[in-house]
């Protein structure tokens, strides 16, 4: 599983889903250079950020929680699938503090949920995954847009 997460207007996000639907590999890389931000994440999904932002603000992980909202859906069966971020969890991302304690808190409640897969867990969300990720809500943040997840399986 891979994710893509993208920096854009709500304008820009809709030519990319249409670039995605042609299978434009040309128009992709261009709109690409027209983002404000534009990140690939190997092994994370949408869940992986919900437990990071939960870490973020503290208290008991629900490990059932949502983040993100489908926007759309290039194959209901194949992907990729387009999620819009929660504000409020670019808000909370945005202006962390990201440290080691909180990568090894993500870590640790990953590894509850899943303790089959906790070297996997060890080495998708690393310090600078972390940071990556909230280097894009602040650039969210400062611009006004939104942040998508662009998930393929």
């Amino acid at each position: 599983m891979r994710i893509d997460c993208i920096v854009c207007t709500s304008e820009l996000v809709e030519e990319w889903i249409g670039v995605l639907i042609e299978g434009d590999k040309d128009q992709q890389s261009f709109l690409r250079e027209e983002m404000e931000g534009f990140n690939s994440y190997d092994g994370l999904c949408q869940f992986e950020i919900s437990i990071l932002y939960q870490c973020i603000v503290g208290g008991d992980i629900d490990y059932t929680r949502c983040v993100a909202e489908l926007h759309a859906e290039i194959n209901p069966d194949e992907g990729p699938w387009i999620m819009a971020l929660n504000a409020t969890v670019v808000g909370a991302l945005a202006v962390a503090d990201i440290n080691r304690g909180i990568v090894n808190a993500w870590t640790a409640a990953a590894n509850r949920f899943a303790p089959e897969r906790s070297s996997y867990h060890e080495q998708c969300m690393t310090l600078a995954v972390a940071e990556g990720l909230a280097g894009l809500c602040r650039k969210a943040v400062e611009g006004e847009m939104d942040l998508y997840i662009c998930y393929y399986e």
